[in-house]
């Protein structure tokens, strides 16, 4: 028992400090899609609708009006930040070329602005992304 008790430890030991940037970086189209279907479906990640314009636009989808802050959001534009490491990653939007996008995802009270929250996962994909890892995890336990 002790020798399967030291291998479970050093899988923990190995699994706490080994690269996961292959996972992360097989979430990250998954995360994309994620917003896509935010901007698309006009809603935030938990698919609660965004509020409505105040007033009549000119007909294009809340958001989606030049296209470039979607774009950037879903690694398809200028803008786009995707950067991985052995244990993290970052996914958004470089608010120094599309610096509105702070205030439409999480609103301004100031001029009255309403959060319209695109940036995040809904839970579909983050169980996608659960699988990935625990399919890169179990390596580990099939050597």
């Amino acid at each position: 028992m002790d020798d399967f008790g030291d291998y479970l430890q050093a899988v923990v030991v190995e699994m706490e400090s080994g690269d996961m940037s292959k996972p992360l970086r097989d979430c990250a189209p998954v995360v994309r899609q994620s917003i896509r279907d935010n901007f698309n479906s006009s809603a935030d990640p938990e698919n609660n609708d965004w509020v409505e314009r105040k007033y009549v636009g000119d007909g294009h989808p809340l958001l989606i009006d030049t296209g470039k802050m979607m774009q950037a959001a879903t690694g398809g534009g200028p803008g786009a930040v995707f950067r991985t490491g052995q244990r993290d990653l970052e996914l958004g939007i470089d608010l120094d070329i599309v610096p509105y996008a702070r205030r439409h995802n999480y609103g301004d009270q100031d001029d009255g602005m309403p959060k319209r929250e695109f940036i995040g996962a809904k839970e579909e994909h983050l169980v996608e992304c659960e699988t990935i890892i625990a399919d890169h995890a179990e390596q580990f336990f099939t050597r």
